[in-house]
């Protein structure tokens, strides 16, 4: 292949700068760079491997090739450490250790498990599902939230952190964090700000840049520690509850006690329930009533009343872009380095190492991307004795040298220079993603194994991180026995739309987990077809008897077979409404020019996109969509508003 693409060139030219820079106790120049990294050179139509300088070319073009490169291996989670020592000639290098996570040497039973919980969850195209299984992806779920690496290297290594963070504005925030916490499906970093003794949760998906490390270090003391295992979302805290009141229907009451502990309840009349919640934040109290929409008659305070008022008044209103300006990022395809670095973990996961054909298969990209990228991985010059210390090196055998181009090489990493367990490290994003499938399998079908695998990442996390599950886990739990025991239940459910329960007898088949929520898929015998259930919606589950033959499930794929149905749609908010829209299977996200998220697609239920946009409120549009979908959440927040 004598023609590269640019994002090859850059590929390799970034890999090599990274071997270098790891290999380098001291640091390189920027002089010793250009003199001493060399990369693959044009082919000459023979096997011969000619060697070109890495940076070649006027000045400029070297400084600009330079500069890029140090942000794209920075964004990918390495630290590019400059010593100023002489301030003429900075020096850079890189600690390798600190954008990899701790190696963990799994079983190949406990390696087994991992590959099913991750198929759960749905970490598929561009998450970790890849690293572990022997076929393609069929899902992609997993939120590309790329701050996981910088977080923890910087929780590892006791340094403070700088970001960006967008809250009612957009400031940065300097902090010395703890650990990473993962409740109700939501991530969170909680930190204490920094030169302070208070403790703070940061939601990662308002976090908009990618943290950076300061050399400045800290210690966390045991009452630290313990402070940030008591902090949750929920009990932010206040400086005064709020008091939420009003009154509801009968029907409508039974779901306010489910979802709220904390909810007092008081029959007025045959269909007239009072009701009170307490909140510890404004925000909080106004998204409640506007989840409950229509279904409540708001009574006070009047602080609620004027700022859900002015949350109405703004749904789906704002600054609406050119279609031109939004940039989306093809599906499952991440940057450049995060797929070498998958092949080669897949490679180094193998003793006896991958073909061309099964790396192609699990990453679900052409053989010849593999044969172009694994090519040229595999023949980059290290310096000295690096080959001895990095472990993402390997070799290609092939079976017909002459026909290179096409034969289906087989890579193998360096056994004679170190054990393969040594060499399978992942980086931070891909453990806590694993760990969090973990978790969630778990919980649906406890098993020795797994909780194996979740003692031991933890243990080399050194309790980094920390996971509070949804609720309702006696409902999963008679879930998960239905479904192994092929029996019928009745249960209590609710829609997102309905204002009171309908009691079903269903058989249930199948459970997944998307974004936090729980999903069963069973035969309901009062639609007499195939549903698709939330968990956490299930008021209760009875138990049941053995089920009637019923035909198999048309759709294998069923929670993500409704995305290709229906009209596309694009929304652009403000980063930190993301999670309103993250757990839509198949959606594709991208960036606008001012800054903002994108996210396109598919709407069957035109009530769905209404309901969608009045709870993202302020900073959240419909950019593209018919003229109806333009304006999506004006009707029903009229209709709120006058039972306010």
């Amino acid at each position: 292949m004598a023609f590269r693409e640019p994002s090859e060139q850059s590929r390799e030219r970034q890999m090599a700068l990274l071997w270098w820079l790891s290999a380098s106790p001291e640091g390189m120049s920027q002089r010793e760079i250009i003199d001493q990294v060399t990369v693959t050179g044009p082919s000459d139509g023979t096997a011969v491997r000619t060697r070109v300088k890495a940076y070649e070319g006027a000045a400029d073009t070297v400084r600009a090739k330079f500069e890029r490169d140090k942000v794209d291996l920075r964004n990918a989670g390495f630290e590019i450490i400059v010593n100023n020592t002489d301030p003429g000639t900075p020096k850079y290098r890189i600690e390798k250790d600190g954008a990899f996570a701790p190696v963990i040497n799994f079983s190949d039973e406990e390696h087994d498990f991992i590959a099913l919980a991750l198929r759960f969850c749905g970490f598929g195209k561009s998450g970790a599902f890849s690293l572990f299984n022997v076929i393609a992806p069929v899902d992609d779920f997993a939120v590309n939230v790329d701050v996981y690496n910088p977080i923890m290297r910087a929780i590892n290594t006791h340094r403070v952190l700088i970001f960006d963070y967008d809250s009612t504005e957009i400031r940065s925030r300097e902090v010395e964090p703890i650990q990473l916490i993962m409740y109700l499906g939501v991530p969170y970093l909680v930190a204490l700000v920094h030169g302070t003794d208070k403790v703070r949760g940061y939601r990662l998906n308002r976090i908009v840049s990618i943290p950076a490390t300061t050399t400045d270090t800290f210690e966390i003391t045991s009452e630290t520690k313990e402070l940030a295992r008591q902090w949750t979302p929920k009990y932010e805290p206040a400086e005064e509850t709020i008091v939420v009141s009003g009154v509801t229907t009968a029907t409508f009451a039974p779901r306010l006690k489910m979802q709220y502990d904390e909810a007092t309840l008081k029959t007025l009349g045959e269909d007239r329930v009072e009701f009170a919640l307490p909140f510890t934040a404004l925000t909080d109290a106004v998204r409640f009533v506007i989840g409950a929409g229509t279904r409540i008659q708001l009574a006070g305070p009047a602080t609620v009343v004027e700022s859900t008022k002015n949350w109405l008044s703004q749904v789906n209103r704002g600054v609406v872009p050119k279609l031109a300006d939004i940039t989306f990022t093809p599906a499952g395809k991440g940057s450049n380095l995060a797929l070498a670095f998958k092949l080669l973990h897949m490679v180094h996961q193998n003793p006896e190492g991958l073909r061309i054909s099964e790396l192609a298969q699990r990453a679900e990209i052409d053989q010849d991307q593999v044969r172009e990228i694994m090519g040229r991985l595999s023949c980059i010059f290290l310096p000295g004795n690096a080959a001895a210390t990095y472990p993402a090196y390997v070799i290609k055998e092939c079976d017909d040298w002459d026909n290179e181009d096409t034969d289906d090489s087989l890579y193998v990493p360096t056994s004679d220079v170190f054990h393969f367990d040594d060499a399978s490290q992942m980086m931070w994003k891909d453990l806590f993603e694993v760990n969090l499938a973990l978790h969630e399998a778990n919980r649906v079908y406890q098993n020795e194994v797994m909780a194996s695998a979740i003692q031991k990442i933890e243990g080399a996390c050194e309790d980094f991180v920390r996971f509070e599950m949804a609720d309702h886990e006696t409902q999963i739990a008679l879930l998960r026995d239905a479904i192994a025991k092929n029996l019928q239940v009745t249960i209590s459910y609710f829609t997102e739309e309905a204002d009171s329960a309908t009691v079903r007898t269903i058989v249930p088949t199948e459970m997944k987990m998307l974004n936090g929520h729980s999903y069963v898929r069973a035969w309901c015998e009062l639609r007499e077809n195939w549903r698709t259930f939330r968990v956490d919606r299930i008021e209760w589950v009875r138990d049941g008897e053995p089920a009637r033959v019923i035909d198999k499930d048309p759709k294998p794929d069923w929670l993500t077979t409704f995305t290709q149905l229906g009209e596309s749609v694009i929304v652009v908010m403000d980063a930190f409404l993301r999670f309103h829209f993250e757990s839509i299977p198949n959606a594709r996200w991208g960036r606008v020019k001012d800054g903002r998220h994108a996210v396109e697609f598919r709407i069957i239920d035109e009530a769905f996109l209404d309901s969608l946009m009045v709870r993202a409120g302020h900073g959240a549009v419909v950019a593209k969509g018919t003229p109806e979908q333009l304006l999506a959440g004006h009707e029903l927040a009229k209709r709120i508003e006058n039972n306010l």
